[in-house]
């Protein structure tokens, strides 16, 4: 966890790549952020926001997080996948959302409006992060990840986002042991 106004009090720079996401849920929080990455490969988790869908509707979630990205532009913007599946009146999720960033653009309140959804087979993404995470911690800082010429991929969670660095903290670094063989030998 870095501070963000020590290494961002100007804010994100605009020129970087930005994405967006959203962990959907039927019934608890949804846990949407935002991530920008460098030019120099190192991904930085800056923005937060954990609306319950059981208190909001999707024009609420939609309305106060494309109003959280301010003027960036978001490309990827992914979600869930099991957003697809679950319909709301005759439409999905994501469908609904990407009805409602349409009408949000149009507004002149959001940069970005088409969400899609994103793999969640396999490890490949948890890999990655995980990687990251331990390349962060190997550099110490940010904007210091060149080692040996090469520069490392990173990943630093902004203290802005107190809820998405508990989530890693709790991450597993190394795959579950299997349990004994429970056949004799």
């Amino acid at each position: 966890v870095i501070s963000k106004e020590k290494y961002f009090p100007a804010g994100i720079p605009h020129d970087w790549v930005h994405a967006r996401g959203i962990d959907y849920h039927a019934q608890t929080p949804w846990a949407c952020g935002m991530m920008s990455l460098s030019k120099d490969n190192e991904a930085f988790i800056w923005g937060e926001f954990n609306p319950s869908p059981e208190t909001h509707t999707t024009l609420e979630i939609a309305s106060a997080f494309a109003d959280r990205g301010g003027d960036y532009t978001f490309y990827p913007n992914l979600v869930d996948p099991y957003a697809e599946a679950v319909k709301k009146d005759s439409i999905s999720v994501k469908d609904d959302l990407n009805r409602v960033f349409y009408e949000l653009k149009r507004e002149g309140r959001t940069c970005s409006t088409f969400w899609e959804s994103w793999a969640t087979k396999g490890e490949h993404g948890r890999d990655e992060i995980k990687l990251r995470l331990k390349n962060a911690r190997l550099v110490g800082r940010p904007f210091n990840n060149r080692v040996n010429g090469k520069l490392l991929p990173t990943l630093w969670v902004l203290d802005t986002c107190p809820i998405s660095a508990e989530s890693m903290k709790s991450w597993r670094w190394e795959p579950p042991s299997r349990p004994p063989s429970s056949r004799a030998r």
